[in-house]
Order: structure tokens, then sequence, then C-alpha cells
């Protein structure tokens, strides 16, 4: 306990021994009376909403949604917790989903966090983290590209 108070003792006797050089701080000054928050009605930024009911089957169940691309008049909505991307029309018919190219097997994947619509075809492509993978697959499901990864 000595030891501790004779620390804080000499660092505070000697630790602070120069002087602050003012001309060595930039000054910004800030503006308080000008509004930086704009508000606008919803009108201004949507013209319409649609209420689409999705399919919903043992093939397409969404547990946790956490991303959704609109890509022409297809939806490509990731479950993260089941680590599928399911692709719907705009009837919210199933059309294509991610559910059975997980796996082990060689064109398969393990885990799927995040994705992007890669091209006008509508493929997907995703990194797998615990493959040290790139995958792109076609929306029928077939695999376009993989690449491997050095870790």
């Amino acid at each position: 306990m000595r030891f501790v108070c004779l620390f804080c003792l000499f660092f505070f006797a000697f630790g602070c021994n120069g002087e602050l050089n003012e001309e060595s701080v930039e000054q910004i000054d800030i503006d308080t009376s000008r509004k930086y928050v704009q508000t606008q009605n919803i009108d201004c930024v949507i013209s319409e909403i649609d209420i689409i009911k999705l399919e919903s089957n043992d093939k397409c169940i969404i547990d946790r949604s956490t991303k959704l691309i609109v890509h022409g008049s297809l939806f490509y909505i990731l479950d993260q917790s089941q680590h599928v991307v399911n692709i719907f029309n705009e009837k919210g018919d199933l059309v294509s989903s991610t559910k059975n190219l997980q796996g082990r097997g060689p064109d398969e994947y393990l885990s799927l966090t995040d994705f992007i619509v890669s091209n006008d075809a509508g493929d997907i492509e995703f990194i797998d983290p615990r493959q040290f993978k790139i995958f792109e697959y076609s929306i029928n499901g077939k695999i376009e590209k993989q690449i491997k990864l050095n870790p």
C-alpha cells in the first residue's frame, strides 16, 4: 500500500511539469444556434406501402431476419440464426433458398452471416468464416464460384 501511495505522490509531483502550449491546440467553433436535424414527412421518402405475406412452410420458416435486399422483383432475406438466405418473389412465393446448400460437402457452406447480390442474374455471394471460403451461388442453387482464403 505504501508503494502505491508513493507512486501516486511521485506521479503527481513530477508527472506534469510542462506548460500547455495553447498555440498548438486547434480551436473549433460550433454554431449552436443552427439546427442540424431536418424533419420530413414520410410521404417525401415513401410513395406507397405494400404488405406482402411471405410463404411459410418447413422450407422457408424465418426465425431471425437480419438483412433484406430488394433486387428487381425479388426479396432476399437473410435468416442469421439459421445461416440461410430465402428468396421470395413479389407475390411472397418462395423462389429459392440456400437451406439445401448448407452442409459439409464440397460445394456446401457451413456458416452464412452476411451476403450480397452480385449481379443482374441475382446470384448471391458470401464469405463462410468457418471454412475461410467465398461462395457464389446462382438463384437456382448452382455453385458458380468458390474461392479458398488464407486464414
